[in-house]
């Protein structure tokens, strides 16, 4: 096997600049993998959410033709199905939430990454500001709209812990008509829905910094601050 060798340019004079095209191609090749990342990324969280509601509808189905059938358990055997069965569904329902919640991060920064890259086209490879007015993410990070991926799965999740307390309540005592059970459905899965958007609010900015300074009488003067 043949080898070549080649010296590396340890000097400044040996060293060679990056041509505009050079620096060109590198960003282009950046975006391209960092669009098929982001669109990836799509896809692999609609699957994930598409397999969760598949799920869920099974075993829901399951559970309404068991409850159904001429000969159903007992209604405290039933009762122990389903608060199991909920448990069950809802800890893979959290779990995906989880994932939800990393996926729009990971989006969020796959997102800044390509209006960085725009931005450095607008600024240094942008000679007839064609692309001044172009931002197609919006300039800045915004709040995800309700009715996305993540508010579907924090719905079902919602749904799936009033059925489990509900299955659970009726295990130790009566709830008496069908419509306190419907009511004390809707009141729980409200609650557990508040709670799951309450957990996943995002964080406010609370610590901030900077340098306050001036130049008097040519010397540069520093405002020091201190906590409080």
């Amino acid at each position: 096997v043949s080898m070549t060798t080649r010296q590396i340019p340890t000097s400044n004079d040996d060293k060679t600049e990056i041509s505009s095209n050079e620096a060109k191609e590198l960003l282009l090749k950046d975006y391209d993998y960092l669009a098929d990342s982001f669109w990836k990324n799509e896809q692999m969280s609609e699957t994930r959410v598409n397999w969760f509601i598949t799920i869920v509808t099974a075993v829901s189905g399951g559970l309404v033709t068991l409850a159904t059938t001429e000969h159903d358990p007992k209604d405290q055997s039933l009762s122990l199905i389903i608060s199991v069965s909920s448990l069950f569904l809802l800890a893979l329902g959290f779990t995906t939430l989880l994932r939800m919640m990393k996926r729009n991060e990971t989006t969020d920064g796959y997102k800044t990454d390509m209006n960085a890259i725009r931005e450095i086209f607008k600024e240094h490879l942008d000679n007839k500001d064609i692309l001044r007015n172009y931002s197609p993410f919006g300039p800045g990070r915004r709040s995800r709209k309700f009715g996305g991926l993540r508010d579907i799965v924090i719905g079902i999740n919602s749904f799936l812990f009033a059925g489990f307390l509900v299955a659970g309540i009726s295990l130790l005592t009566t709830i008496g008509p069908k419509w306190a059970y419907l009511l004390l459905i809707i009141i729980c899965s409200s609650i557990a829905f508040a709670l799951q958007i309450r957990f996943l609010k995002p964080k406010g900015i609370t610590h901030a910094g900077g340098i306050i300074y001036r130049n008097h009488n040519g010397i540069v003067e520093y405002l020091l601050i201190g906590p409080k």
